[in-house]
C-alpha cells in the first residue's frame, strides 16, 4: 500500500502499522499482512516476528507467491539469529534496513559500521559487509566499497563480493584487465552461483568490445 510505504519513509512505523490494521479489518489482503510483517521485522525483537510468520505460514498454499517471500525473511532470522545473545547485533540490522526504507543510507551505513566494530564474531556480520559493500556503491564510495567486497572472500556471499569488486573496477578505474580477471573468478570457481550465466554473457560482451 502506497501510504504505509510513505509512512515507513518517514519513519512513522507505529502510524504505518495502525494503518495497514485498519486496511485489514476492511479488507483482509495477504499483500497487507505481509507489510504488517515487514514493519514488524524492521521493529520489533526477532521471536515476536518469527510467531507471525508462522501465523501467516499457516495460512498460505506452497503455490503462493507470498509463501516463498516469507520463508525467506524466517530464514533470514533463523540464521543469524540464533540464540537471544545475538540480539545485541540483530537490532542494529533491524535499524539499518529501516534506515535504507528511508533513503536515509548515511544512517544505515553509522549503524552497520558500528555492529560490524562491536560485534565482529556475530553471526550476521557477513551480511553486514555485504550490506556495507553495497552501500558505499551506490553513494560512489568506491575505495570502501571495495574493502567491504573484499571481507567477503571466504563467506557464502563471496560471489557477491567478487561480482562487485569487478564492477568498481570496471566503472571507477576503467580497468577492464583487473575487472575481467575478477569476473573469471565466478566462471572457473563459482558455478553454483545464480549469478554464473549473466557473468559470463558480460565477460563475452566485455571481450567483444576489446577485441
Amino acid at each position: 500500500n502506497r501510504t504505509s510505504d510513505v509512512l515507513i519513509a518517514m519513519g512513522q512505523t507505529q502510524e504505518a502499522y495502525n494503518f495497514l490494521q485498519k486496511q485489514r479489518e476492511i479488507e483482509p489482503l495477504k499483500a497487507i499482512d505481509e507489510k504488517i510483517i515487514l514493519i514488524q521485522f524492521l521493529t520489533n525483537p526477532p521471536d515476536s516476528v518469527l510467531h507471525y510468520i508462522k501465523l501467516s505460514l499457516n495460512k498460505l498454499e506452497l503455490s503462493d507467491p507470498s509463501f516463498n517471500d516469507l520463508m525467506e525473511l524466517k530464514n533470514l532470522i533463523t540464521k543469524y539469529y540464533t540464540a537471544p545473545t545475538d540480539y545485541s547485533s540483530f537490532k542494529y540490522f533491524q535499524k539499518s534496513e529501516l534506515f535504507i526504507r528511508q533513503k536515509k543510507l548515511g544512517d544505515a551505513v553509522e549503524e552497520l559500521e558500528y555492529l560490524v566494530k562491536k560485534f565482529p564474531q556475530s553471526p550476521i556480520t557477513s551480511l553486514a559487509h555485504l550490506r556495507l559493500a553495497m552501500i558505499h556503491f551506490q553513494l560512489g564510495n568506491y575505495t570502501n566499497a571495495l574493502s567491504y567486497a573484499f571481507l567477503l572472500n571466504d563467506t557464502e556471499f563471496a560471489d557477491k563480493g567478487i561480482i562487485l569488486s569487478g564492477q568498481i573496477y570496471e566503472i571507477q578505474d576503467k580497468n577492464i584487465e583487473t575487472s575481467l580477471e575478477q569476473y573469471m573468478k565466478i566462471l572457473n570457481d563459482f558455478t553454483y552461483s545464480i549469478y554464473y550465466e549473466p557473468i559470463r554473457y558480460h565477460v563475452r560482451k566485455i571481450q567483444k568490445t576489446k577485441s
